[in-house]
Protein backbone atom coordinates (compact mmCIF):
# COMPACT_ATOMS: atom_id res chain seq x y z
CA UNK A 1 0.00 0.00 0.00
CA UNK A 2 1.11 3.48 -0.63
CA UNK A 3 1.70 6.11 2.00
CA UNK A 4 -1.14 8.18 0.54
CA UNK A 5 -3.68 5.38 1.07
CA UNK A 6 -2.57 4.90 4.67
CA UNK A 7 -2.81 8.61 5.37
CA UNK A 8 -6.28 8.87 3.81
CA UNK A 9 -7.44 5.77 5.70
CA UNK A 10 -6.13 7.13 8.99
CA UNK A 11 -7.86 10.47 8.57
CA UNK A 12 -11.07 8.81 7.37
CA UNK A 13 -11.10 6.74 10.56
CA UNK A 14 -10.42 9.79 12.73
CA UNK A 15 -13.10 11.93 11.12
CA UNK A 16 -15.57 9.03 11.12
CA UNK A 17 -15.04 8.50 14.84
CA UNK A 18 -15.36 12.21 15.58
CA UNK A 19 -18.50 12.44 13.47
CA UNK A 20 -20.06 9.49 15.29
CA UNK A 21 -19.24 10.99 18.69
CA UNK A 22 -20.67 14.35 17.64
CA UNK A 23 -23.88 12.67 16.46
CA UNK A 24 -24.24 10.77 19.75
CA UNK A 25 -23.62 13.92 21.78
CA UNK A 26 -26.21 15.82 19.77
CA UNK A 27 -28.74 12.98 20.06
CA UNK A 28 -28.32 12.80 23.83
CA UNK A 29 -28.61 16.58 24.18
CA UNK A 30 -31.82 16.67 22.15
CA UNK A 31 -33.24 13.73 24.07
CA UNK A 32 -32.56 15.35 27.43
CA UNK A 33 -33.90 18.73 26.31
CA UNK A 34 -37.09 17.12 24.98
CA UNK A 35 -37.63 15.32 28.29
CA UNK A 36 -37.17 18.56 30.20
CA UNK A 37 -39.55 20.46 27.93
CA UNK A 38 -42.24 17.78 28.24
CA UNK A 39 -41.99 17.87 32.03
CA UNK A 40 -42.05 21.66 32.05
CA UNK A 41 -45.10 21.83 29.82
CA UNK A 42 -46.89 19.25 31.95
CA UNK A 43 -46.27 21.23 35.12
CA UNK A 44 -47.19 24.50 33.42
CA UNK A 45 -50.45 23.21 31.94
CA UNK A 46 -51.45 21.55 35.22
CA UNK A 47 -50.81 24.83 37.02
CA UNK A 48 -52.85 26.77 34.46
CA UNK A 49 -55.70 24.25 34.45
CA UNK A 50 -55.91 24.24 38.26
CA UNK A 51 -55.86 28.02 38.66
CA UNK A 52 -58.98 30.04 39.48
CA UNK A 53 -58.35 32.45 36.60
CA UNK A 54 -58.62 29.60 34.13
CA UNK A 55 -61.92 28.37 35.56
CA UNK A 56 -63.59 31.79 35.25
CA UNK A 57 -62.19 32.91 31.88
CA UNK A 58 -63.57 31.31 28.70
CA UNK A 59 -60.89 32.85 26.46
CA UNK A 60 -58.12 31.42 28.63
CA UNK A 61 -59.77 28.00 28.46
CA UNK A 62 -59.86 28.12 24.66
CA UNK A 63 -56.23 29.27 24.49
CA UNK A 64 -55.00 26.52 26.81
CA UNK A 65 -57.05 23.93 24.95
CA UNK A 66 -55.40 24.94 21.67
CA UNK A 67 -51.95 24.90 23.28
CA UNK A 68 -52.50 21.43 24.72
CA UNK A 69 -53.72 20.00 21.43
CA UNK A 70 -50.79 21.61 19.58
CA UNK A 71 -48.30 20.14 22.03
CA UNK A 72 -49.91 16.70 21.78
CA UNK A 73 -49.86 16.77 17.98
CA UNK A 74 -46.21 17.86 17.87
CA UNK A 75 -45.19 15.26 20.44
Amino acid sequence: MSTYALTVGKWAAIFGTLGSLTYLRRYEFLDVSNRISVRFRTVLYNHILNSDLYRRNQEAQACVHHLVTDVKSVS
